[in-house]
């Protein structure tokens, strides 16, 4: 057996800053929330006070955020003048136990609503945008999403 304790791409066991968006053009929002999980890899959120150690990155918009289950979490972000997509939404650590790539990871549309209170006008597709090595013993290493999941908004 061989050490699996860093990947030849210098990805290590440790805290990465999960990046999640709207990567489609779909119109102005005002709501969005978005569960987001690890699909194949073994490691928990970082809490603060039992919430997700999150930040939002939608300009003009606010967030909350809430765990769902010991390794999903709800990101939810609203504006009262909306956002235009796509965009980015939030970034929260994700402590894990082995190496990370985007594909480990889902992220899932649970709703959307344009500024009107209505339906946008195309169904948003988030995903993953980025991964973030933040605590490499040598250097930072960025990785760019491959995976996607999308649920079109309840009507």
């Amino acid at each position: 057996d061989s050490d699996d304790s860093t990947a030849p791409d210098g990805t290590v066991p440790g805290v990465y800053a999960l990046t999640v968006g709207v990567t489609s053009e779909s119109g102005t929002l005002s709501t969005i929330a978005i569960d987001l999980g690890p699909a194949s890899v073994d490691g928990n959120f970082v809490t603060d006070g039992g919430r997700p150690d999150c930040e939002i990155l939608t300009p003009g918009a606010f967030g909350v955020w809430s765990v769902l289950d010991i390794d999903r979490i709800r990101i939810g972000v609203a504006s009262f003048s909306g956002f235009d997509t796509p965009v980015e939404l939030a970034r929260c650590k994700f402590d894990a136990r082995e190496r990370v790539a985007p594909s480990d990871f889902s992220a899932e549309l649970v709703d959307a609503s344009a500024p009107d209170g209505g339906p946008p006008s195309q169904a948003p597709v988030v995903e993953l945008t980025a991964v973030t090595a933040e605590e490499a013993p040598t250097s930072t290493t960025i990785l760019t999403a491959s995976s996607t999941t999308t649920v079109p908004s309840a009507d």
